[in-house]
């Protein structure tokens, strides 16, 4: 059975880190984890401003993010919605009987997190799945290629 890939860090305090092998992989920003605003405009701003920081956003990925915001915004809105109203409602059945019912933002608010997480682990917004991911490689500019 494969294990879990070690981490950078954990290559280099163990001394087995090579930059041939994994000098390439993604790193995220270092800090505490901040979370967008509820809005999918103030997702996007987000989402686009860590891609940035981690060097693998190009302008290919809009439509992506755009997907990615939107559904943040379902799922903080039906996530609203059921801290406000609750997860369940009350009806009367035909007989007359009360009947509780889960409210339809339940499964509103699952899709919308379902698609985040595969969303997320896309984006390498993950520790596994940044490690899976190959950071853009910086070309070196030697002083002939600066005087032409």
């Amino acid at each position: 059975m494969k294990g879990s890939k070690a981490t950078i860090e954990a290559l280099k305090a163990s001394g087995s880190y090579r930059e041939d092998r994994h000098g390439s992989k993604m790193q995220a920003p270092k800090g505490k984890p901040v979370k967008p605003e509820n809005s999918s405009e103030s997702a996007e701003i987000w989402i686009t401003s860590m891609m940035e920081k981690m060097g693998v956003s190009t302008p290919l990925d809009g439509m992506s993010v755009k997907m990615f915001a939107d559904a943040w915004e379902q799922y903080t809105e039906a996530r609203d919605f059921l801290n406000k109203h609750g997860k369940t409602y009350c009806t009367t059945t035909a007989q007359g009987d009360e009947m509780w019912r889960k409210r339809p933002e339940v499964e509103i608010s699952n899709a919308a997190w379902q698609q985040l997480f595969n969303m997320v682990k896309q984006f390498g917004m993950t520790p596994l799945s940044r490690s899976r991911i190959e950071s853009p490689q910086k070309e070196e500019v030697t002083l002939e290629d600066l005087l032409g």
